[in-house]
């Protein structure tokens, strides 16, 4: 049994790859490319840049890889937000 929603002929299938992973470069290059952009500008970039390469990294590996250090430090940032959030809180309890 096919677990596609919208199976495809075989013959489709490359070129139906292909037309996605031109979709997923234009747009995540834009992205990403307009990120790059805002490092001049006073909008966070930060924010952007990671979201270009999030897209991107769903075709391909290089962006992957370039991801996973950004992954790390956001899951970094949030356990020691909780920290210091928890313990600004539990002090202003008492």
């Amino acid at each position: 049994m096919n677990s596609q929603r919208f199976p495809l002929p075989d013959a489709a299938r490359p070129r139906f790859r292909l037309a996605r992973k031109v979709v997923v470069a234009v747009v995540g290059f834009s992205v990403l490319g307009f990120g790059v952009a805002l490092i001049v500008t006073p909008i966070p970039a930060i924010l952007i840049i990671p979201l270009g390469l999030a897209i991107l990294a769903t075709e391909f590996l290089w962006a992957r890889k370039l991801l996973r250090p950004i992954r790390k430090l956001v899951r970094w940032l949030k356990v020691h937000a909780q920290r210091v959030l928890g313990d600004h809180h539990s002090a202003g309890a008492g």
